[in-house]
């Protein structure tokens, strides 16, 4: 009833906390508590009730875990985990019985695993779109290089990021605000 209220009066935006949606920031305590809810059945559909058609506008879900460490990497060729297929199996059993039209992910391979995967518990089958709008951002000569790294590599350009860490663009790559740009424009 709360988020229908916001979105009758305006919001443009109400981020439900669905477990999974990222996975990697969950801690252990979070992640327990889901596969707990979810070896008891609960299903994505007890959560929108009659209100279905909020899990019609979308549902943005951001990659199970990947084989990269962290590093500042796009990674368009990082493939899932062992974990991240497992994971993005729970979500496939999480979502099924929402009435989804279609997916669309990100040119990332692991984007395109982990909606194959989650496709994969539905019956009829369901059209998955590429969009290079949602892709990772760019980080350019940052690319592949871990924070030490950088520190090392890259001191002025590392010191300037740090200052301006949405305005600054890496030198052949993005800025966040060019994200951003890019993102709301797929939006």
């Amino acid at each position: 009833d709360a988020a229908i209220a916001l979105g009758n009066n305006g919001a443009d935006i109400i981020e439900l906390g669905v477990p999974y949606s990222d996975p990697v920031m969950d801690g252990p305590v979070i992640q327990q508590a889901t596969g707990q809810a979810l070896e008891n059945g609960f299903k994505l559909s007890q959560l929108f009730g009659e209100h279905t058609c909020i899990a019609a506008l979308g549902i943005v879900l951001r990659n199970p875990h990947r084989r990269a460490g962290f590093q500042l990497r796009q990674g368009l060729k990082n493939k899932l985990s062992a974990c991240g297929r497992q994971q993005a199996g729970k979500l496939g059993r999480f979502f099924r019985d929402i009435p989804l039209q279609s997916s669309v992910i990100s040119p990332l391979i692991r984007a395109a695993e982990t909606a194959e995967i989650i496709m994969a518990e539905y019956t009829k089958e369901i059209k998955i779109y590429r969009d290079d709008r949602l892709a990772e951002q760019n980080f350019g000569i940052f690319e592949g290089q871990t924070y030490q790294e950088l520190t090392k590599k890259y001191p002025q350009e590392w010191a300037d990021w740090n200052r301006d860490f949405s305005g600054y663009r890496i030198p052949g790559g993005e800025s966040f605000l060019d994200v951003r740009k890019r993102t709301e424009s797929f939006f």
